[in-house]
């Protein structure tokens, strides 16, 4: 299963129903599993474990409707800033919270 787990460069989970992500639910194994992209599109989340990306990196992009799966607590060090898109909610992302407690 490993083995295939590293030969897999795109995973789309779109549209599907998952509603919990538990901790190393998408973990790799021994070692980190590098995923070129990975969609949540369409995936209504209702939980996100802490630990729940840990042991994922993810190169290019990874979209997800979940505006919060792109906290850096919840994506983790794996899961780069530039790579995640979901769609701008300004009031409730952390990157424009932080940024506006500190302009004021």
């Amino acid at each position: 299963m490993e083995a295939i787990i590293t030969k897999l460069m795109h995973l789309n989970l779109s549209h599907t129903c998952i509603m919990r992500l538990a901790a190393f639910t998408l973990h790799g194994g021994r070692k980190f599993w590098r995923l070129v992209s990975l969609d949540l599109s369409g995936v209504h989340v209702k939980e996100v474990e802490p630990g729940a990306f840990r042991g994922l990196k993810v190169m290019e992009e990874m979209h997800s409707d979940y505006f919060k799966l792109c906290c850096p607590q919840i994506r983790g060090e794996g899961i780069p800033a530039y790579t995640c898109h979901t769609p701008n909610d300004p009031l409730s992302s952390s990157f424009n919270l932080l940024e506006n407690f500190s302009a004021s």
